[in-house]
């Protein structure tokens, strides 16, 4: 047959709609709306290639929707609502990439969104309310770019609202009421330039109203009411010009509409304010005062503790921290750290109870002994002063027996003296080896000793 629009709607119509319909291949348009149809979705009918329109909306069609679904190829306008359909979306919807309006609404449909209803880019209009979809909405609704009216109220959506749904440019109305909806209203709604009705009625949803309606010029209708929000309305006229009816059942919501607390000049709207305010500055406050104290007190001590002839000389031997009698005492000591890697292990040539020797081979061929004293304690100013007047004496002693010490390095990092290296290692080493204890008899060792009598000391100018 060459049958290829069909309008029945809004009449007393009744019968098996699978059994009363047949196949026509040509077929573009067919309107059933408002009657009294039972049966099912006929499977057969997905022989009908040319379908544009099929809209079967206030019947009492049961059963699940056909994969067969599919096939409608040419499907741009898919009305189903307010019937008896149950299950869940069949993923063949992904097929129908031309549709541009999809009912669903007023059935008992269920389970998630299948994710290939991502694939319809071209849709502009979606509702899906007044059914029992559950879990989250999910992101692939940020796919329907083109879309200008989303109705998902009256269904078992939680969790929060996806982000993805502030891509919706062209989005102007949106009704998500009479979910489980929780968290914050997305900051980025500020985007949904084209957004003029919003309804969020009948969540969970909490915290402040984000300052991005200001942005939203074109907004004129809002519901808020029943959930959880919180803080100053939207300075904007849909929120200044809504009804009670539309705000109430919140937290503590404040503002300039009738029956609304007024919010407080100057000060926080909400409790939440003053808690975060004192958990910040209590903190911050502590710490300074702890700071301010323990500086007080290092001040004190340190007043205390100094002794104007001990400054004197702290001083005249800070001056001479990088005093070397044959060499550059900085550069020396750069050299030094370069030379041993920062004094690293593979250098250590021996031990001690005073500190760490390592061998140090510097850039003009000559060879150290650098002896790493431990550290002094922080405040052993007494203890630094002898530890100079050692170092003074070592300089000045002239002896065949005493290894030459060519100078010192004294810094808040490392102090170092500065040795003439000799291959066959310490005394220690020796004295300690059947060898070298008989070629150093104990004549020879009582003479080196009784030399120290002699020892000449050069004094300095």
């Amino acid at each position: 047959m060459s049958l290829i629009i069909v309008r029945l709607e809004q009449n007393q119509l009744f019968g098996n709609l699978s059994e009363d319909f047949g196949v026509y291949r040509n077929l573009q348009y067919m309107d059933l709306s408002y009657n009294s149809f039972s049966g099912e979705i006929s499977h057969s009918w997905s022989r009908c290639p040319q379908l544009g329109t099929l809209q079967i909306s206030r019947n009492g069609i049961g059963d699940g929707i056909p994969p067969e679904i599919g096939n409608f190829t040419q499907l741009h306008v898919l009305d189903l609502s307010y019937n008896r359909l149950v299950g869940k979306l069949p993923k063949e919807f992904g097929k129908l990439t031309s549709l541009l309006k999809l009912k669903l609404n007023g059935n008992q449909l269920s389970g998630d969104i299948s994710p290939e209803l991502g694939s319809l880019t071209n849709l502009e209009y979606l509702d899906l309310s007044s059914n029992r979809f559950d879990n989250s909405i999910p992101g692939i609704i940020g796919s329907f770019l083109k879309l200008n009216y989303l109705n998902m109220s009256n269904n078992k959506f939680c969790n929060d609202i996806p982000v993805e749904i502030c891509k919706l440019a062209h989005l102007s109305k949106l009704d998500l009421s009479h979910n489980s909806l929780e968290g914050k209203i997305p900051s980025q709604i500020g985007t949904l330039q084209s957004l003029e009705m919003l309804n969020f009625s009948h969540n969970n949803l909490s915290s402040f109203i984000p300052i991005a309606f200001e942005e939203m010029h074109g907004f004129s209708s809002v519901n808020i009411s029943y959930n959880k929000l919180e803080g100053p309305l939207s300075n904007t006229k849909a929120f200044q010009d809504a009804c009670i009816e539309a705000l109430r059942g919140n937290k503590r919501l404040c503002g300039n509409v009738t029956g609304l607390q007024p919010c407080m000049v100057g000060r926080p709207a909400s409790k939440t304010g003053p808690k975060i305010f004192l958990l910040i500055i209590f903190p911050l406050f502590g710490t300074l005062s702890l700071v301010l104290m323990f500086l007080g007190v290092f001040l004190i001590l340190q007043r205390n503790m100094k002794d104007p002839h001990i400054d004197q000389t702290t001083n005249t031997y800070n001056e001479k921290v990088f005093s070397i009698s044959t060499f550059d005492g900085k550069a020396m000591y750069k050299e030094i750290i370069e030379a041993t890697q920062g004094f690293d292990d593979m250098f250590c040539i021996g031990k001690g109870k005073h500190g760490t020797v390592y061998k140090a081979t510097l850039t003009s061929g000559n060879t150290m002994a650098v002896k790493k004293l431990q550290s002094l304690s922080d405040g052993e100013i007494v203890q630094q002063k002898e530890f100079f007047n050692e170092i003074r004496a070592l300089t000045e002693i002239r002896h065949q027996n005493i290894v030459k010490l060519h100078g010192f390095c004294s810094q808040s990092q490392h102090s170092i003296l500065i040795y003439e290296y000799f291959q066959r290692g310490s005394l220690a080493t020796i004295l300690s080896s059947d060898g070298g204890a008989k070629k150093l008899d104990w004549n020879k060792r009582m003479n080196i000793i009784k030399s120290f009598g002699s020892c000449s000391i050069l004094h300095a100018p």
